[in-house]
């Protein structure tokens, strides 16, 4: 081709492609998201379009399967599906300013520095406590009741040093 037939071949279909200002890339407007004048990669908006993709998957999968009489099972899935997400949003650090997360422990938001809060952290009771914290359900005496040694060893005398042993030794 010509570089005139690529001109008038570019012009016939350009209106059905969009450049994103961000990375420069050409792409189709199913990629593009109007609102913000970016590819979907690089739009502000990708977790809503995503949920939306989402929702419109389901929704489609839903109207496929339920003349199957699977839609009381799809709903169920649906179900089970937004329950990690639910615990998942309740692990990260959120801006109360901006909405935005972040990982636990970040201390400020990378969109406007103000100090995010923190999730809070909700143990079994059943866990052991982490090392160096206290359970306060034992008492006093029951911690040093378990430190004790048993009679019989305390009178023992002198422990023997803890024996080092070498990777060939003893053997000949």
């Amino acid at each position: 081709m010509t570089p005139a037939q690529v001109d008038s071949a570019w012009n016939q279909v350009q209106v059905n492609f969009h450049e994103c200002p961000t990375c420069q890339r050409i792409v189709c407007l199913s990629d593009f998201d109007t609102q913000s004048g970016f590819c979907q990669e690089d739009s502000p908006r990708s977790q809503q379009i995503t949920e939306a993709r989402s929702a419109q998957a389901g929704a489609a999968l839903k109207g496929f399967a339920s003349p199957f009489g699977l839609g009381e099972a799809i709903d169920k899935a649906k179900q089970a599906a937004k329950e990690p997400s639910k615990r998942a949003a309740a692990t990260l650090a959120c801006c109360p300013k901006d909405g935005t997360t972040a990982s636990v422990g970040t201390k400020f938001s990378p969109e406007c520095g103000s100090p995010m809060i923190q999730p809070s952290i909700d143990r079994c009771p059943n866990c052991v406590p982490r090392p160096g914290v206290l359970n306060s359900a034992r008492t006093a005496a029951q911690r040093s009741s378990a430190l004790r040694l048993p009679p019989s060893i305390q009178s023992a005398g002198p422990r023997p040093k803890a024996l080092v042993s070498a990777p060939n030794a003893g053997i000949k």
